[in-house]
């Protein structure tokens, strides 16, 4: 009962993100949050507060590691001492999980709401409602018992090297439907990963068959093995942006999360370019949380307390990501999906991936 719950609830945020998406912040009033602990009696540097005592936290995060170090430039001025360990959704989730007994980590950022049920499921976290909780907007999103809030989103892009392609796709369906893209475009072979699973969902969830197999018609199967037929697999797991920077690769095209576009331009040299598709982009939503039995429960429950919206809006400002974040939302029904995506990837890699 508590998974069907959780997933219920899931579903009713993802509505209200979607309704609330493009209209004026109105927060509701949140439960009262518990107290925070008091600031350490340490003078102001410069005409800053500061809040932190210096004690060393880890935060977790899937998140590109510059995005990390801007969080930990700016804790530092008000005296935290922040190390971000960055790593892929799923790697994340599960290290969490397996340190659960043992946590090295005190904060965890970013995530997919799947991925937060999981460690919701361990007792990898805690419930804590910082004083900052009824500033989210939209409201509805963050957990109701408070053991995650929403910080923000990314979109899901299908990334392309802008100086190769001139008229590039306008939809996914057209790297498989559109013989000029056949064998440039790059698909992951390991389906663990929350960007590709959300590629899947963007595609399958259009297609959506009470009376079909696994719930999507034979209509949506047939394009998604079109898609793994066309494509070139990613068998070493090589970054994208290495193929399309390769002058002997015939690969120009690929999925890519919005946050890490830019960084990758940029090391690479590529001008990449984005589809944004006539049903909008899958929006992956992430969230902030604090790691349940953790060392440094003081300093961690600081650290959130000034972890706040604006916080964060400042960080994101000339932020890469924001240069994808006002995209429309493609409206996926993620209670089904959540139904039935592990029994689609079991199919995909046993039945349609080459």
């Amino acid at each position: 009962m508590r998974k069907i719950a959780l997933l219920c609830f899931m579903l009713c945020g993802l509505m209200v993100f979607a309704a609330c998406a493009n209209q004026a912040p109105a927060p509701a009033p949140a439960p009262a949050a518990p107290a925070a602990p008091a600031a350490p009696e340490t003078p102001a540097e410069e005409g800053t507060e500061m809040l932190g005592t210096g004690v060393p936290l880890i935060i977790y995060t899937n998140h590109a590691p510059y995005r990390a170090e801007r969080i930990a430039e700016r804790a530092a001025q008000y005296g935290f001492n922040v190390q971000g360990v960055t790593a892929g959704g799923g790697a994340t989730m599960e290290r969490l999980v397996a340190e659960r007994h043992n946590p090295m980590a005190h904060i965890v950022y970013g995530l997919n709401i799947f991925l937060w049920h999981n460690l919701l499921e361990n007792d990898v976290i805690m419930p804590y409602t910082p004083s900052w909780a009824d500033r989210v907007y939209p409201a509805g999103i963050s957990h109701p018992d408070g053991y995650y809030h929403f910080a923000e989103h990314v979109t899901i892009l299908l990334a392309y090297n802008a100086d190769e392609i001139d008229e590039p796709p306008t939809d996914w369906f057209d790297l498989w439907m559109d013989p000029r893209f056949h064998g440039t475009y790059q698909f992951e072979t390991h389906l663990g990963g929350a960007t590709t699973r959300k590629v899947i969902s963007g595609i399958l969830t259009r297609f959506m068959d009470p009376d079909g197999f696994l719930g999507v018609s034979d209509e949506g199967w047939n394009h998604i093995e079109m898609f793994y037929r066309y494509g070139v697999p990613n068998i070493d797991n090589t970054d994208l942006f290495i193929n399309m920077a390769d002058s002997t690769s015939p690969i120009n095209m690929g999925q890519m999360w919005s946050s890490g576009l830019e960084p990758r331009e940029e090391q690479y040299g590529v001008n990449a370019g984005a589809v944004v598709p006539a049903v909008g982009v899958p929006y992956s939503l992430h969230f902030v949380g604090v790691v349940a039995n953790n060392n440094e429960m003081e300093e961690t429950l600081r650290f959130l307390e000034w972890f706040t919206p604006e916080i964060r809006a400042e960080l994101r400002v000339d932020d890469p990501v924001q240069r994808y974040a006002q995209l429309p939302m493609q409206d996926i029904d993620w209670d089904f999906v959540s139904r039935h995506i592990d029994a689609w990837v079991e199919h995909i890699y046993l039945n349609l991936m080459p």
